[in-house]
């Protein structure tokens, strides 16, 4: 196709070596994905005058369709965001430009603001991205969040994230002030949090806070979160104490009784001490029916709460086991939950208040899921199991050099202790 000559010819009008008028108008990038194309091209037939007046329209009815789908995609997520994806789309840094910073824009880019005038008509999404390269608007709490996890692979930042804007709202990061993490400091005491918990949260939103202040060059963004004092609790902490040996043995023996998906995954975690999050989020490729154990590591849906929480722990007891290999049937995939009914995060937190019903109606009204964790530890205490076999059965954080040592017990040797520990 060769462009014509004629500088008369309005803009996206070719004439083609064939004599035929062509419209042609590239699809900004961020809605090729919507129109599934990349390049409007219409034929204009042979009359310059006609294809020079279609040319015209056709331009400005593209330019609403292309302004129209913004508008519509920009009222399904916050403008912000959608910001934040355009300036990425088109290769542009989601951030203030910094001093005499020359960035030059592509002309993908150009292209979405050349047809307007001024600021105010801009569409909100170009607003927001107009705002982001300016430095009137930077970036939210939780698209600064999705950033730190894109780029550093690490996801320990989530849960003190999702309480800050739970408690906060989810609002621009440069406008984060002292007073708000007060207040978030306020939530976690009231919530009994320990000194320890509310330093290792806010470390958390003080370690993003740095994050985006590197990563999106907002210099004078500083960090509220540091040299918080921690408060301790005003409420006296609730000595929890682990099962009797006969309320353990009843919990298991009803749980098999029962024998449905939530019952299954209650009995796994009494036989290995495991958390409720560990097991909830097993999947089919994490159960070895061949060596009668689990491994425990991380996946897409499911975090540990620290490296040493990953292990392979044995199941003991033969009818749990049965159980067990009844829902590993059932998954289809290697990467579906064995558990489906209470896989995920929202899942899991309704699995864990209908668990805790379901001890307080048949053990004990005073008991809790996680005793029962405290259960195991201290059946493996009471045998004398050595230090390194238990931190690897439990997924305990272990001191020095030890850890390193443990990673290679066999599952012979924690079989070995948790049979003792629970016969």
């Amino acid at each position: 196709m060769a462009k014509s000559t004629n500088t008369q010819l309005p803009r996206g009008l070719y004439l083609r070596s064939t004599g035929i008028y062509q419209f042609r108008m590239d699809v900004p990038k961020d809605l090729q994905a919507i129109l599934s194309k990349t390049v409007i091209k219409v034929a204009l037939g042979f009359d310059k005058p006609i294809a020079v007046g279609k040319a015209v329209s056709l331009r400005d009815k593209y330019k609403r369709i292309f302004w129209d789908l913004r508008n519509t995609k920009t009222t399904k997520q916050s403008s912000s965001a959608s910001a934040v994806q355009l300036l990425e789309d088109h290769g542009i840094p989601a951030r203030k430009l910094v001093g005499d910073e020359d960035l030059e824009l592509p002309e993908s880019f150009e292209e979405l603001t050349k047809s307007y005038k001024s600021y105010q008509e801009l569409p909100p999404v170009l607003k927001e991205a107009s705002d982001i390269l300016r430095g009137v608007r930077s970036i939210t709490i939780e698209a600064a969040c999705k950033r730190y996890i894109k780029e550093t692979g690490k996801k320990d930042i989530r849960m003190a994230v999702d309480q800050f804007k739970t408690k906060v709202g989810d609002i621009d990061i440069t406008l984060v002030r002292r007073e708000h993490v007060y207040a978030y400091r306020e939530y976690l005491v009231s919530r009994n949090n320990s000194p320890e918990t509310q330093r290792k949260r806010i470390g958390a939103l003080s370690r993003l806070f740095t994050f985006a202040s590197s990563e999106f060059s907002l210099v004078n963004l500083g960090n509220p979160f540091k040299n918080i004092r921690f408060e301790q609790n005003t409420k006296e902490a609730k000595i929890r104490y682990p099962f009797t040996d006969e309320e353990y043995s009843d919990l298991i023996k009803l749980c098999i009784e029962k024998g449905d998906e939530r019952r299954t995954a209650l009995a796994v975690i009494a036989v290995t001490g495991a958390r409720l999050s560990e097991i909830t989020g097993l999947l089919k490729k994490d159960i070895h029916l061949d060596h009668k154990a689990i491994d425990i590591y991380e996946n897409a849906d499911r975090t540990l709460k620290t490296k040493n929480s990953r292990r392979s722990v044995p199941i003991v007891d033969a009818k749990v086991m049965k159980l067990l290999a009844k829902c590993h049937k059932l998954a289809k995939k290697q990467d579906d939950p064995i558990f489906p009914s209470v896989y995920g995060k929202a899942k899991a937190n309704t699995a864990s208040a209908t668990l805790i019903k379901f001890i307080r109606s048949n053990i004990n009204k005073d008991r809790m899921v996680h005793e029962i964790r405290h259960t195991v530890a201290t059946k493996l205490k009471r045998v004398l199991t050595p230090e390194p076999v238990m931190q690897e059965i439990l997924g305990w954080k272990s001191g020095g050099m030890i850890g390193t040592y443990a990673g290679n017990l066999d599952l012979a040797t924690k079989q070995k202790w948790l049979k003792k520990a629970l016969s």
